[in-house]
């Protein structure tokens, strides 16, 4: 079996929109949140992959990393998309870890 071997070589200027929607809930006087919805918006300015063994010929792999290249943003959304099912609910109990002994309070001045 051949190896294959594929590297994100660059990725550059990634700006991301985060919202957290979570239920308060108070304890011991202060308020606490419990997260229950990720959403995660990231827009990458730059991305190039550099990939060898995905096929015997290195012309024809040549070219399907070119094409990969030149059309990343369809195949990154659609990745980025799928994906969340997958890491969402291992960030919400992460994030549900550490809520749970930072009180919003501290973090979060409410205005009088």
């Amino acid at each position: 079996m051949d190896l294959v071997n594929i590297q994100v070589n660059r990725f550059t200027n990634v700006v991301a929109k985060l919202t957290l929607n979570s239920e308060v809930y108070e304890r011991d006087g202060h308020e606490y949140a419990h997260p229950r919805k990720i959403t995660l918006e990231p827009d990458v300015g730059d991305m190039k992959l550099k990939a060898d063994g995905l096929l015997p010929e290195p012309a024809l792999n040549d070219a399907i990393v070119d094409f990969i290249n030149e059309n990343w943003r369809q195949f990154y959304k659609i990745l980025f998309s799928e994906a969340q099912s997958t890491w969402e609910p291992a960030m919400i109990s992460l994030l549900d870890d550490y809520s749970a002994y930072i009180p919003l309070d501290i973090l979060i001045v409410k205005k009088s």
